[in-house]
């Protein structure tokens, strides 16, 4: 019988600007996953993961960018 054994791999998530995340912000499937429900432009921004396992460390950034319909405004 053989036994496998799973070294966890620990995910982490930082805003590279520094910024907290949006209250809106979940994060699932052990940190894995970001998500953003109902995202601002404040959301937008770089997104730092992070993995961390027996094989090392490794990290990618993800840029969140929006556009959107303006509303139209009269100045007076």
């Amino acid at each position: 019988i053989g036994l496998f054994f799973r070294i966890p791999i620990i995910y982490t998530w930082a805003r590279q600007e520094g910024r907290m995340f949006e209250s809106n912000t979940v994060f699932s499937d052990n940190n894995r996953v970001i998500t953003i429900t109902n995202a601002t432009l404040e959301a937008e921004g770089n997104y730092l993961c992070t993995a961390n396992g027996k094989g090392g460390v490794t990290s990618t950034t993800v840029t969140l960018s929006m556009e959107g319909e303006s509303c139209p405004y009269v100045s007076l």
